[in-house]
């Protein structure tokens, strides 16, 4: 576990009162740390943080953060709650006058924000540092980052408007999938694509590659959002340089796809089994 005591638990929920203790969050903090271990770091990165190998204190923080946030949210339904052999029972403190549902709401809006806030910046700060690259690829949110050219919601809004957190980014993402597999597959070429995906996943992408791949993105968030003429317009300009340049993207020129646009279409000649001819009978 990383998370073993209630000191580290009230340094994230200020709002505790004294005589909470590390039991009552202990099982949702297993659940908890189960999720982040398998949808956001990975077992490899798990385990080094929980073993104390990595000293990295932003990203202990922001892991910290998750874990309790996370287990906050799993645990609000129930924390004031005892099954009994007749049914549910509350909790009461005759001490404390008891929080009204708007609050209890407002509490819990809070608290996922906060929390997809703070998911958001790990992965982004996961993202940042490819030294924990090799070691993250066993995660959920790895895989996110290696199947279309735009990974994170952050990257979504440098290229379009979108006001989502990343779970609206999450809900979206199979749209930027298939809209690039439809859409843009068809004009740069799938091979193309595959291999801008692989470069960016590698940090490997050339000069060339970089003087196209900002108006890529911009086109695929576009048609994702529904702005298909921006979108048709951006690609149409990339598709423009790669035509114009065929030693630079030679993946393109050597694509089915260029070879269909460039193929010559069916000509009206005498000796062709569908010649028309234009002389009246």
């Amino acid at each position: 576990m990383i998370i073993t005591t209630v000191e580290q638990i009230k340094g994230v929920l200020t709002t505790l009162a004294a005589e909470v203790n590390y039991s009552d969050f202990e099982p949702y903090l297993k659940d908890s740390e189960d999720w982040v271990s398998d949808e956001l770091l990975g077992d490899t990165i798990y385990l080094a943080i929980e073993d104390e190998s990595i000293t990295d204190a932003k990203l202990l923080r922001l892991i910290v953060n998750v874990i309790v946030l996370k287990s906050y949210d799993l645990g609000i339904p129930f924390m004031d709650l005892v099954q009994t052999r007749s049914g549910f029972g509350v909790i009461s403190d005759k001490n404390r006058t008891p929080a009204s549902q708007n609050r209890v709401d407002r509490l819990i809006a809070q608290n996922k924000f906060r929390l997809n806030t703070n998911i958001e910046t790990l992965i982004n700060y996961l993202e940042d540092n490819s030294t924990y690259h090799d070691n993250w690829k066993s995660s959920g949110s790895y895989s996110l980052l290696s199947d279309c050219l735009i990974n994170t919601s952050r990257q979504f809004k440098r290229f379009a408007p979108f006001d989502g957190d990343r779970n609206d980014f999450i809900k979206l993402k199979p749209k930027l999938i298939s809209d690039s597999s439809i859409k843009i597959c068809p004009a740069i070429s799938k091979a193309y694509l595959n291999e801008l995906i692989a470069k960016q996943n590698a940090d490997t992408l050339s000069d060339n590659d970089k003087v196209i791949l900002p108006a890529v993105k911009q086109a695929i968030a576009n048609y994702a959002i529904e702005n298909d003429l921006i979108a048709y317009r951006l690609i149409q300009d990339v598709v423009t340089i790669l035509d114009n340049n065929p030693d630079d993207y030679t993946t393109y020129h050597a694509s089915n796809e260029k070879l269909l646009k460039d193929a010559p279409g069916l000509e009206n000649l005498s000796g062709n089994p569908f010649f028309i001819s234009n002389t009246s009978i």
